[in-house]
């Protein structure tokens, strides 16, 4: 048996994959020491560490909703009110309020913009554009963290309102949740020892905000300092957009990181997994994903798609120089996880698909530990 720290990728749905390689991982009995997640990858690093194993993970993310989609799908919940404050500083109130109307009289003309203003309000196509511009992504995220405190009070209760730090206390374990400071335009290491304040479901929210599609999360008051700077009020963004695999954390001699790791590197320890699209998984072409229906929520409406692919696309050119210079780097430490084929949004994923997807991790994780000799 072997503790090891794991880095776990982000990849939305394909993060499934995460599954299969803990599987694997339980059945040669290692335990976990550190663990570092990225956005899909955060997620399941919190259930780790709260003690949900493997399986219990799995039938957690892979729960069906209502339509039959797997329950991630519901977290694309676009918002049905905005803070007052908000709507008064928007840009389409600022155009409203500019608007001449000299053929009614001022208290009309105020009266027909209120109704403008609440009509459009009623739309949901307004409200997600609303969102976006005002809050920097379509999707609010409340229904996710809803679930995830949920399933974490399920397994101890309390444990969804637990601050990084009582987190830890109450665990034990040692969780790291990789988001990025798009004010400072830096990554943030979320932990018990950089924001012992921060709770921890939005450690995980932040790291898992997709730009454009979440709403951005802003760092509160209440949460304290960061690492001992005060960054009340900056932006914070998926961690995907700083490294999506940032394994160096666990492997650079630098005291800064070490100190903020919480410990000396441990290369034959460490291991990053990794969600590869460009490893096919076996038998997954036999089950392609399913037609999506117009009228579906498991994704963003069809107006928003191609800023999704477009975004999709522009932080996968920004991050992989870097990741793949890292799996480069430390190509004994990546577990190349196969996820080809499969979509980031593919939250309609049938029964058989997932099958294949988390065994293509055990494989590939297996395989991994035979070779590497950490079985």
């Amino acid at each position: 048996m072997t503790n090891y720290d794991l880095v776990l990728a982000g990849g939305g749905a394909k993060g499934i994959v995460h599954c299969g390689a803990l599987r694997a991982l339980e059945a040669k009995e290692h335990d976990a020491h550190r663990l570092v997640g990225v956005s899909a990858g955060a997620i399941t690093a919190l259930f780790m560490a709260a003690g949900f194993s493997a399986d219990e993970i799995l039938a957690a993310i892979s729960e069906r909703n209502e339509q039959g989609e797997i329950i991630l799908a519901d977290f694309l919940d676009v918002p049905e009110d905005f803070d007052e404050k908000a709507l008064q500083n928007s840009v389409t109130q600022a155009w409203l309020n500019n608007l001449s109307l000299p053929f009614l009289p001022e208290t009309k003309a105020d009266k027909l913009k209120q109704s403008t203003m609440s009509w459009l309000l009623d739309k949901m196509s307004f409200r997600e554009l609303f969102s976006f511009v005002q809050y920097g992504g379509i999707y609010t995220g409340q229904r996710f963290m809803s679930w995830l405190k949920q399933k974490l009070d399920e397994k101890e209760p309390g444990l969804g309102d637990a601050t990084l730090a009582e987190f830890h206390a109450r665990t034990g374990a040692d969780l790291t949740a990789i988001a990025a400071d798009i004010t400072d335009g830096v990554m943030l290491q979320l932990n018990h020892r950089t924001a012992p304040d921060l709770p921890a479901v939005w450690a995980i929210r932040a790291s898992m905000s997709l730009p454009f599609i979440y709403q951005e999360v802003i760092w509160r008051a209440e949460w304290g300092d960061f690492d001992g700077a005060d960054i009340t009020g900056h932006a914070l963004v998926d961690g995907g957009v700083s490294s999506n695999l940032p394994i160096d954390l666990l492997l650079s001699p630098e005291p800064e990181l070490i100190r903020i790791m919480g410990g000396e590197p441990a290369p034959d320890q460490v291991i990053g997994l990794y969600i590869d699209t460009d490893i096919p998984v076996p038998g997954a072409d036999k089950y392609p994903p399913k037609t999506r229906p117009a009228d579906k929520r498991s994704q963003p409406d069809e107006q928003w798609q191609p800023l999704v692919d477009r975004v999709s696309n522009l932080i996968n050119t920004t991050i992989r120089s870097r990741d793949n210079l890292e799996i480069r780097l430390h190509s004994h430490n990546v577990c190349h996880l196969p996820a080809g084929g499969y979509d980031t949004l593919e939250f309609d994923m049938s029964d058989e698909r997932i099958r294949l997807l988390v065994a293509a991790g055990q494989t590939a994780m297996k395989t991994f530990l035979d070779r590497h000799s950490l079985s």
